[in-house]
């Protein structure tokens, strides 16, 4: 199962080890999904994690965080950005109210993923589905995954 996690999906992976973001993490560490990405939205991701905000949240040392990094960009598929360009020019403006998270479409259009897991309520849930791209929550991922319906 090929899956694009936006942003917020990572993050929280960091923050609580309970979470459905966790556990779908640990799906991708055990090699029951593969994560996809691109220089683009793994760099968003290490931007993040510098914010004050969100550094003051996370439970692992800044050291645990650079590995986690280091494990998501040599054990994820990475797409090149260049790929992931020519999808963006098809997916601009899928998400009009927030088109920095366009990104994730068309990562997910480039590495033909079933599944973008997104906790963006307000922007990116509310697509559903993009081209035969399933947009869901971490929990509902996790109830697709348990139900072998993916």
């Amino acid at each position: 199962m090929r899956v694009v996690l936006d942003t917020n999906v990572l993050i929280s992976a960091l923050i609580s080890s309970q979470g459905a973001p966790a556990q779908i993490f640990s799906l991708w560490r055990s090699g029951d999904i593969e994560i996809i990405a691109s220089h683009e939205t793994l760099d968003e991701l290490k931007r993040v994690l510098a914010y004050p905000k969100i550094a003051g949240r996370l439970r692992y040392t800044g050291e645990q965080v650079r590995r986690y990094l280091e494990l998501l960009y040599t054990a994820a598929e990475v797409i090149g950005d260049a790929h992931a360009v020519s999808e963006l020019e098809d997916a601009a403006h899928i998400v009009e109210a927030d088109p920095e998270d366009d990104k994730f479409f068309a990562v997910a259009l480039a590495a033909q993923a079933q599944f973008i897991v997104s906790g963006d309520k307000a922007h990116v849930l509310p697509m559903s589905q993009y081209q035969g791209i399933q947009v869901v929550s971490p929990a509902h991922f996790l109830q697709i995954v348990a139900d072998g319906s993916a």
